[in-house]
C-alpha cells in the first residue's frame, strides 16, 4: 500500500485495519466468560504497548551504527511480544494452569526472538532488503556487530554507499561472518 498509494494512505489503511481487527476481537471475546475475556484483552493490550514501545525505540535508532547488542536484543524481545501473546491466549482458551501459561508465553517469546534473529541474518543475503535497511531502517544486527572492528566497518559502509550487486553482498557477508561478535551472536 505504501509503495502504491503513499505514506498517508498506508497509515490510514493501517488505522482502519487495526480498528476493524480490534472490533472483531471484541466480538469474538464476547463468546468467552468475563474472566477469560478480561485475560485475553489484557494480554493483547500489553502486547500492543510493548511492541509499540519497541517500534518507537527502533525509530530512534534508524541510521545509527553504534548500537549495543544488548539494546538491539532488548528491542527485538519487545517486538516479539505478539508471539508471546498468541501462545498465552492459547493457554487461556485451553484452560492451562498459570505455570503452563507462563511456559507457553516463554516459548512464544523465544520462538519469536529466534525467528527475528534468523531474519537479521537472512536480510544480509538479500540485496534489495539490505539496501532498504541501509537507507531507511536499522542495519541487520550481524552487520552492526561487525562494526566493532573499524576496518571492517569502513569496508562495509563503503560498499553500502553505492548500488550493491551480488558480488558486494558476498563481500559484506564474508566480512560479517568472520567477525568475532557475529560468531558470539550465533553461539548465543
Amino acid at each position: 500500500v505504501f509503495g502504491k498509494f503513499g505514506e498517508d494512505i498506508a497509515i490510514l489503511a493501517g488505522d482502519i485495519l487495526l480498528l476493524k481487527g480490534l472490533f472483531l476481537l471484541n466480538e469474538a471475546c464476547d463468546l468467552l466468560s468475563k474472566t477469560k475475556k478480561r485475560e485475553v484483552l489484557g494480554i493483547i493490550k500489553n502486547a500492543f504497548l510493548e511492541s509499540s514501545s519497541a517500534e518507537a525505540m527502533e525509530a530512534s535508532l534508524r541510521g545509527k551504527t553504534e548500537i549495543k547488542m544488548d539494546d538491539f536484543l532488548s528491542m527485538i524481545k519487545q517486538k516479539v511480544a505478539t508471539a508471546e501473546a498468541v501462545t498465552r491466549i492459547g493457554a487461556v482458551l485451553g484452560n492451562a494452569t498459570e505455570n503452563q501459561s507462563t511456559l507457553l508465553g516463554q516459548y512464544g517469546r523465544t520462538f519469536g526472538l529466534l525467528l527475528t534473529l534468523r531474519d537479521e541474518f537472512v536480510d544480509i543475503f538479500e540485496k534489495d532488503e539490505l539496501m532498504n535497511r541501509a537507507q531507511k531502517e536499522i542495519l541487520p544486527l550481524p552487520i552492526l556487530l561487525s562494526f566493532n572492528d573499524e576496518k571492517r566497518k569502513a569496508e562495509i559502509q563503503q560498499l553500502l554507499r553505492k548500488k550493491i550487486n551480488e558480488h558486494d553482498v558476498n563481500k559484506i557477508l564474508d566480512l560479517v561472518m568472520k567477525s568475532d561478535q557475529t560468531r558470539d551472536l550465533v553461539k548465543l
